[in-house]
């Protein structure tokens, strides 16, 4: 049976497609421009940004192989590394290219809408998820989370036109790239192999049917298994044990499932807040704990222990902690420890209001679709399955609005097919009113318990004054000493005893020519420092010459 579409139908679509893609770029295109000129975040990079870019520099200066069992995923940073081989090394090259992927992650929203509903509610995906405010922010960011999002939404696509072996084994190949992109995807196997046998096919469910979806998947997950086969068997040449694809799963773990647990991302005790020092710091502890030495592997398997511990020991209060995290994920909260889009907006990246979709939208929106459309959860079972997969993620480890993006698109799909199956009942003569007004209550009832919840505003005080603390520490780098001694002194200011300011403030007044006023203050301020803090700032080379200086006085003395 021919299934292609006339050329009056197809113009349309193709159109709307364009419309999507291009209005993407757009918004790309003018925040990037605002972001070069005026962040200093464009190429002061910070915690997980700033290890990225070092990685990819790493392995286009011929370290390819790399000698350690990788840390974090390896997926990204490779990815950099062949931008550059392509391009010419720069950070525009990698904004550029999230850029694209951004409006690419847009049309498959569109296009899974469209396979799901019709052009039109396609249309109102992509468009929302070109003009979703935090997934435009975290575009400006050296971070895999844009790369994540399109690799989640390539998945969908390919398996939803999924029909032919070959068209199978692309769906894997590209599951294969996301779970070495983000490894959590690794939680997708028991839910899509459920897919694949017995909800993916139309009519009741038949022996032959399941036999013919669990071959199926046997094909979709070669290519997966290969992949990712490779990066377990690269870890193993370096140390021979098992890490599938990078070694801090077991950390991330006990971070989210502690007797100190919130829900977030929180520091754990002995543990350096630094991203670049942690591997070293939870081998150390993990080490010092066993009594012996322990490979990577073991030490991911203690901090994985220590959190069951935990769950075990605790259930009652472990069963809290998910209530909260399952709280947070559905708060219009920005969750992070990075990146904040209400910090950067106003003082550097004011395009930023452009894109003014947010969360405050599209759960209302989610939460209309997913009870309207509660009739045809089989046929949107995929939707589902995508959304279910960044709720559990955050579940078993912990909320961050970062895991939340993958999620997102998601949600705009199955939002925008709620509200155009609203439309629907409504405009409907045929419908009987007492439905209209039923659907309405729906819609009502949706708005109403989810909107105060998502526009619930991030309590500010309890982290601007990390924020300016790292705004100064990019200004440092830069030699701009002046703007980062004032950012310093503002984050002294923001909290009482913000000794950790009071180090940033040492250090700039040293490199401005004041190293008598750096000393002391410096002498002041370090003993008040927390343990984990002054761990910290004695791997900082930058204190060195500080450090050097205070040295010789006593010596004088």
């Amino acid at each position: 049976m021919n299934l292609a579409l006339p050329p009056a139908v197809k113009k349309p679509a193709f159109m709307a497609g364009a419309v999507v893609f291009c209005s993407s770029l757009l918004v790309q295109a003018v925040l990037l421009a605002d972001y070069c000129l005026h962040s200093p975040f464009y190429s002061g990079l910070i915690c997980d940004s700033k290890v990225y870019y070092k990685w990819a520099s790493a392995i286009i200066a011929g370290d390819w192989f790399g000698g350690e069992v990788f840390h974090q995923a390896p997926l990204y940073p490779y990815f950099i590394a062949l931008l550059w081989l392509a391009a010419g090394k720069g950070y525009f090259v990698i904004y550029a290219a999230q850029a694209l992927l951004l409006a690419c992650s847009c049309l498959l929203a569109f296009l899974v809408g469209k396979r799901y509903f019709n052009t039109g509610t396609g249309l109102a995906a992509g468009l929302l998820c070109a003009f979703y405010g935090t997934v435009n922010f975290y575009a400006l960011k050296i971070l895999p989370d844009i790369a994540g999002v399109f690799l989640h939404l390539c998945l969908a696509w390919l398996l939803l036109r999924a029909g032919r072996e070959r068209q199978w084994a692309a769906a894997g190949f590209v599951w294969g790239l996301l779970v070495i992109a983000r490894p959590h995807a690794l939680l997708l196997a028991p839910m899509l192999l459920a897919w694949a046998a017995f909800l993916r096919a139309e009519g009741p469910v038949a022996f032959p049917k399941v036999m013919t979806g669990l071959r199926r998947f046997a094909i979709f997950i070669l290519p997966a298994a290969a992949l990712v086969g490779l990066v377990a068997l690269r870890n193993f040449a370096i140390e021979p044990d098992l890490v599938i694809i990078s070694c801090n799963g077991g950390e991330n773990f006990y971070m989210g499932n502690n007797p100190k647990a919130e829900g977030i991302y929180c520091r754990m005790e002995g543990i350096s807040p630094d991203i670049e020092h942690q591997k070293e710091d939870v081998k150390a502890a993990a080490e010092s704990a066993a009594g012996r030495k322990l490979n990577r592997a073991r030490v991911s398997t203690y901090w994985r222990d220590r959190g069951f511990e935990f769950i075990r020991g605790n259930f009652p209060a472990y069963l809290r902690l998910e209530m909260l995290k399952l709280k947070r994920i559905f708060s219009g909260i920005e969750y992070t420890n990075m990146y904040f889009t209400w910090f950067e907006k106003p003082l550097f990246t004011r395009t930023l209001s452009i894109p003014a979709a947010g969360f405050y939208l599209v759960l209302p929106m989610a939460a209309i679709g997913a009870i309207l459309l509660a009739g045809r959860w089989r046929q949107l079972a995929l939707l589902h399955i995508m959304i279910l997969l960044g709720i559990v993620n955050m579940l078993v480890f912990y909320v961050d609005e970062r895991y939340r993006l993958s999620m997102i698109p998601f949600m705009i799909i199955l939002g925008a097919g709620g509200m155009f199956r609203l439309y629907e009942i409504l405009r409907s003569p045929a419908t009987p009113r007492v439905r209209k007004l039923a659907a309405l209550a729906v819609a009502a009832g949706a708005l109403a318990a989810t909107y105060h919840m998502a526009r619930t505003e991030p309590a500010r005080l309890e982290v601007e004054p990390q924020l300016y603390y790292n705004l100064g520490e990019v200004y440092f780098e830069k030699g701009e000493y002046r703007r980062a001694l004032e950012t310093f002194y503002h984050s002294s200011r923001l909290a009482a005893n913000n000794w950790e300011s009071a180090v940033g403030v040492s250090k700039t007044l040293f490199a401005m020519g004041r190293p008598d006023v750096a000393a002391g203050l410096y002498r002041q301020a370090f003993p008040c420092l927390d343990r984990e803090l002054q761990e910290s700032f004695l791997r900082d080379r930058d204190l060195d010459g500080l450090r050097a200086y205070i040295a010789s006085q006593d010596k004088q003395n």
